[in-house]
Order: structure tokens, then sequence, then C-alpha cells
């Protein structure tokens, strides 16, 4: 049977029990931003649903609100601030793909007007 401490923290490493260490009720932004990936990343499948029409920015919203919390579950984490260095690293890593896909569209919308000139 697992153990859990005064503070809520599971001792036992039994991920089965739900007692979640304080921190994890924030909102995280990499689960919403990267939505499916995310999920198989960190082995929630239930975020997969996000891929259905109609509903997936329901679902989006929900693994947002959740997201920590099943990260802490599903993988495993020595701390929280672990997790939290994770989940930055995901952030991070969503502003620069998506910077780059705006700055190429940018890019390309400033030059190739000028490659193309109409003929006269």
């Amino acid at each position: 049977m697992g153990a859990i401490d005064h503070s809520g923290i599971n001792t036992s490493g039994d991920k089965s029990i739900t007692a979640y260490p304080p921190g994890l009720d924030k909102w995280n932004w990499s689960a919403f931003l990267w939505g499916g990936i995310w999920s198989i990343g960190h082995r929630s499948w239930i975020g997969l649903l996000i891929f259905i029409p109609y509903i997936g920015l329901g679902f989006a919203i929900w693994q947002g609100m959740q997201g920590y919390r099943w990260a802490w579950k599903n993988n495993r984490y020595d701390s929280v601030e672990s997790l939290m260095a994770g989940e930055k690293k995901w952030l991070k890593a969503w502003f620069i793909l998506f910077g780059g896909i705006i700055a190429l569209g940018v890019v390309s919308a400033l030059v190739i007007p000028l490659l193309f000139k109409p003929v006269r």
C-alpha cells in the first residue's frame, strides 16, 4: 500500500495514488499549445481527444487545466521543479518553432513579390 506524507506527496512511488504535490494546479501552456504532440510525449492518451473535430478545443482547454497533473502522474519526475523545467522546454520549443514559421512567412511575403515583378 502506498504512503502519502503530510504535504500530500506520494512517497511510495506508486503512481496509482492520486495525491499530487502542491503547485500542480496551474495552467499548463505547453500542454494547451502542443496539444496531441504533448499528449504523446507525456503518455497522456486522453489528450489525443484533441484531434476530434468540433470538440477538440474543449479538450485542449481541459488539457491546459490538467496538464501538470497528467504529466506528473504519467512520468517519473524527481521533483516538481524538474517537471516545471521540462514543461519550460516544451514551451520554449513551441515559441522557437512557431516564431520561425511566422518569420519565414513574413520574409516570404516580402521577398516573393520582389522576385516576381509583373512585366509591362
